[in-house]
């Protein structure tokens, strides 16, 4: 992961300490070989397991610190104490609310069935849903309540994500 990061253009951390490089290949490993169902064989292949691209670990880790990156960057704005549902009415923007609240039966779920590829499909799912509100729900810019209220709702989103990847044991990065 580190030769990875090296080569990478967007990569936004100091590379002389190792403890980035060593989260992420943690991350891809453990989710590699988490998001195969549980009564399923397969063969390991480090290439798959250590690709970039992709659902994987290294993703569920970029979506954590693009969220980070956005609170910090809208620090000066606000999240409402009460949420205003006619200010996140996009489709975009309730398909990600809907994601948020399926969490407890995700958890659920997999504790019932003793399978933690369920989990790992919700958090790609997430960050699926995720990326796309962030493509379309401008949080800078935009008229300052309707900024608070998105930025509300990608906030509870990296809550989940960051609770979901704990479930898993990785550790959420804020940089990477």
């Amino acid at each position: 992961m580190y030769v990875k990061q090296k080569e990478s253009k967007t990569t936004r951390v100091s590379l002389d300490d190792t403890g980035v490089s060593d989260t992420l290949g943690m991350s891809a490993l453990i989710v590699y070989n988490l998001k195969i169902r549980r009564l399923k064989s397969y063969n390991f292949n480090w290439d798959e397991c250590l690709h970039m691209s992709g659902d994987g670990g290294v993703k569920l880790q970029y979506s954590h610190c693009r969220l980070v990156s956005l609170a910090q960057e809208c620090n000066a704005i606000q999240p409402p104490d009460h949420c205003d549902p006619k200010l996140l009415a996009e489709p975009v923007a309730l398909q990600l609310i809907l994601d948020i609240a399926r969490f407890d039966e995700v958890l659920y779920q997999a504790h019932e069935s003793y399978d933690s590829s369920i989990v790992v499909r919700y958090l790609f799912n997430l960050t699926n849903s995720i990326n796309k509100a962030l493509k379309q729900l401008q949080v800078k810019g935009t008229e300052y309540h309707v900024s608070q209220h998105r930025l509300l709702l990608f906030n509870k989103a990296r809550l989940v994500l960051n609770q979901g990847m704990c479930v898993l044991g990785l550790k959420p990065l804020d940089k990477m």
